[in-house]
C-alpha cells in the first residue's frame, strides 16, 4: 500500500539553464510532472480563505491562504544576503490553482509572482493526463537555485510505483528555450 498524497512537494526547482538563456534571464519556466499526477481537489475543498488580488499587490495576504514557501539567490542584488525569501499564497482554485508570491530580499528588495498549477492533455487524447504548474514573467534578475515548495498536499502522486518523467521547459526573456526530461 502507498499513499497516493503528496506533502511538501517542491514543484519548481530551477536547474541551471543553458548560457544563452541564463544571460537573458528567465522569463517562463513550465513543469509537466508525471502522467496520472492529479490535484487533490478534496485538500483544495479544505482552504476556505483565498488571498485576494488587492491583498497580494498590498502584501497583506491572510495567513490562511499560506499554501508554501519560496526561495531564490539572486547573486547580483547588493547587500548581504543575495538570497530572497517569501510565502506562497492560492489566488483562487476552480479547475486548477492560481498562486502568487512575493519574495524579499536585503534593503527592501521584492518581487512579486504569479503562477498556474492545472490539468492538461499532453497526449492528444482528451482529458487531462498530467499536471502542468508555471510561471510567468519572471523578474529579470539572475537566480539560481530558486524553489517553490508547496506545503499542503495540493497534488496526488501517480498510482503505479517507479520512477516518473518529469518535463521542465525554460524560456528567457531573448525567447529562447531550453526543455530538460528527467
Amino acid at each position: 500500500w502507498r499513499s497516493r498524497l503528496s506533502t511538501g512537494v517542491t514543484i519548481f526547482s530551477v536547474p541551471t539553464a543553458p548560457a544563452n538563456i541564463q544571460d537573458s534571464h528567465i522569463r517562463s519556466i513550465s513543469v509537466d510532472l508525471p502522467p496520472s499526477t492529479q490535484l487533490n481537489y478534496a485538500e483544495l475543498a479544505n482552504i476556505t480563505t483565498l488571498c485576494s488580488e488587492a491583498q497580494i499587490n498590498a502584501d497583506a495576504c491572510p495567513a490562511s491562504s499560506k499554501i508554501g514557501t519560496v526561495n531564490a539567490h539572486v547573486p547580483l542584488l547588493p547587500g548581504a544576503s543575495p538570497n530572497f525569501t517569501g510565502d506562497v499564497f492560492i489566488l483562487s482554485k476552480t479547475s486548477g490553482v492560481t498562486f502568487g508570491y512575493i519574495v524579499r530580499g536585503p534593503n527592501g528588495v521584492k518581487a512579486q509572482v504569479r503562477g498556474w498549477i492545472q490539468p492538461v492533455d499532453t497526449d492528444g487524447v482528451g482529458g487531462s493526463d498530467r499536471i502542468r504548474a508555471y510561471s510567468e514573467n519572471m523578474p529579470q534578475a539572475p537566480f539560481s537555485p530558486a524553489n517553490i515548495s508547496f506545503t499542503r498536499p495540493m497534488v496526488l502522486n501517480p498510482v503505479s510505483c517507479g520512477s516518473h518523467p518529469v518535463k521542465t521547459t525554460i524560456t528567457g526573456w531573448s525567447g529562447a528555450s531550453w526543455t530538460q526530461t528527467v
